[in-house]
């Protein structure tokens, strides 16, 4: 770039510029997180994380504090793309079933990141290589006969397995995978097996059950926040309608005021039970 600018003194930035901009995108990179990040990668990210909230000289109490304060801004994130989600789908280039499909059970960046490896599996050759009694061996290729892989079917599933593992490390079938998937099995929406429940939209819906198979929270403020999440989907949807007519205004701020008066007897009612179940346990502990 610098001999096409005539000169490094040309460019319009020095040579700290550049690394100071490498790092930066770096970091914003780890802050967020990227899907299929290895092990090292999330190690980083997480680390960096911590640096915004954490001092060498904090105290034990005063790192379980911070500690925390960056566990909720994590879970006011996850509740922010969530509601995200619920709002708009993922966007679908072209309405093939198995994109359709992708739209509707992916997050929106594995939905991108799917249909990038769908329409590049487009322009890819395909050929049976090799074949015994239980698998059935594809080379895949570019038009030019490079970039050869090997996709493996499994005949008493149909299930492919191809030498690229990308569908290992990052969760969604590759280009090599959905060329054979597409033209050989002639596939039309993914099965099961090929879709990963962290990578879906209801990726956090799973129930967490406690040692006597029961229903339990995984964390009691998460629970407080869906919670609180599910309220203001109801609010910013009432409210959007109730604004437009001076009427419907008038009648939601008269059901506040009445629901405003019934929260608080609710909120007392529990407040005094909390009190008085722990005053019948400090005075079963006495005795």
């Amino acid at each position: 770039m610098s001999t096409q600018a005539g000169g490094r003194e040309s460019l319009g930035f020095t040579k700290l510029d550049q690394k100071n901009y490498l790092r930066s995108r770096r970091m914003s990179k780890l802050a967020y997180g990227e899907a299929g990040m290895k092990s090292t990668q999330l190690s980083e990210s997480f680390n960096a994380s911590l640096k915004n909230y954490l001092r060498s000289d904090h105290d034990l109490m005063q790192f379980l504090m911070h500690f925390e304060r960056l566990l909720s801004n994590k879970r006011h994130k996850e509740l922010e793309a969530e509601f995200a989600l619920s709002q708009k789908q993922p966007k679908v280039l072209v309405p093939y079933k198995v994109l359709v499909q992708a739209g509707k059970i992916y997050t929106r960046d594995i939905c991108e990141a799917f249909q990038v490896e769908y329409f590049k599996s487009v322009v890819l050759q395909v050929r049976c290589d090799v074949e015994d009694d239980e698998n059935i061996i594809y080379m895949v290729c570019n038009d030019d006969g490079r970039g050869v892989v090997h996709v493996k079917r499994y005949k008493s599933n149909d299930h492919l397995s191809c030498s690229c593992r990308l569908f290992e490390m990052s969760g969604i079938l590759c280009r090599h995978a959905l060329k054979v998937f597409r033209e050989v099995l002639l596939g039309g929406e993914l099965p099961d097996q090929y879709i990963l429940k962290r990578w879906t939209r209801d990726a956090r819906s799973t129930d967490v059950h406690d040692m006597l198979a029961r229903n339990t929270e995984a964390n009691g403020k998460l629970e407080e926040a869906d919670r609180y999440s599910m309220m203001m989907t109801g609010w910013r949807k009432l409210a959007d309608r109730a604004a437009k007519y001076e009427d419907a205004y008038h009648c939601v701020i008269e059901t506040q005021i009445t629901l405003q008066a019934k929260l608080e007897a609710v909120i007392h009612a529990h407040l005094n039970r909390k009190v008085q179940e722990t005053v019948t346990a400090h005075e079963t502990a006495s005795t």
